[in-house]
């Protein structure tokens, strides 16, 4: 550097030096203005449904119990030869996999369902090279088995990991509804506003930290955590610095909206009720081995 640029950088600092700090902190406060935090008076953003699927069902009214798992099959994982001791529904989230029932074998991929019939044996299998998982969704009598397996044959080498497992107990279900699964996905800083469904149902966390609030309270839950929605009117928000995702099986009225949102003076708590959020009934995890 010679004298004449080094004088200049001299006069350069004695000018801006002092106001260095005032134009870091500019620099800071414009960042904010670009932040992922929603401005002033700005909603925050609404969870999404990666994935949802809706099934016809006709039963005879009374009290069930739903049962929400989550199954992940390794390369080559399979199910033994088995039955359900009442209706499944299932989709597949990732991967794919083989259904077998007698000589008929059938495979899905991402968003495709299929449905299993009480008594009906078959055994599932990932033939692919990645993992698959699946939503499983059970209507069972209170207490029946989830799954029976028969030991006719012989247990596959590697077999499927239930990574989540929910049940619990509904109050009287009518004969014609809707059962609704969903994967729902909860960016930073969504809110799923107070609402109430056309039905009822169980919701399972299995990525992340959701506060899920009615009259009763708040509950914050995380993966394995499960809310047991019986209609009451709530609220939903993510709590974690990233996406928090939810499993959800919804049991609703035929002719019943699958979700309706409220305004703030429809909140029970205005209407001088107390819904409670229930924990699941435990059961006995729906493996009965004959």
């Amino acid at each position: 550097m010679n004298l004449t640029s080094s004088n200049a950088v001299r006069t350069l600092w004695t000018v801006l030096g002092p106001r260095v700090p005032l134009f870091v902190t500019g620099l800071f406060a414009l960042a904010g203005m670009f932040s992922a935090q929603p401005a002033a008076g700005e909603e925050p953003p609404r969870p999404t449904q990666r994935i949802a699927s809706s099934f016809n069902v006709s039963i005879v009214p009374g009290q069930y119990d739903v049962v929400n798992q989550i199954l992940d099959f390794p390369q080559g994982a399979a199910t033994r030869l088995h039955q359900h001791g009442g209706q499944a529904f299932v989709t597949v989230i990732e991967g794919k996999v083989t259904r077998r029932e007698g000589n008929i074998e059938s495979t899905f991929g991402p968003g495709q369902t299929f449905i299993e019939v009480p008594g009906a044996l078959h055994t599932v299998t990932n033939k692919g090279s990645v993992r698959a998982r699946v939503f499983a969704s059970f209507l069972l009598s209170p207490g029946a088995p989830q799954t029976i397996n028969h030991l006719g044959e012989a247990a596959p080498g590697v077999s499927p990991t239930a990574t989540f497992l929910a049940r619990t107990t509904l109050n009287t279900q009518p004969g014609e509804l809707t059962l609704t699964q969903a994967i729902v996905d909860f960016a930073p800083g969504a809110v799923q506003p107070l609402h109430r469904h056309g039905g009822q149902g169980l919701v399972m966390v299995i990525d992340g930290e959701v506060a899920f609030t009615n009259s009763g309270g708040e509950v914050r839950l995380k993966p394995g955590g499960t809310f047991a929605d019986l209609g009451d009117p709530h609220d939903a928000r993510n709590l974690s610095p990233g996406t928090s995702t939810t499993a959800v099986t919804f049991l609703v009225r035929k002719g019943e909206a699958q979700t309706t949102f409220l305004a703030a003076a429809d909140s029970p708590t205005a209407a001088g009720t107390s819904p409670t959020i229930r924990p699941p009934v435990t059961g006995d995890g729906g493996l009965l081995v004959r």
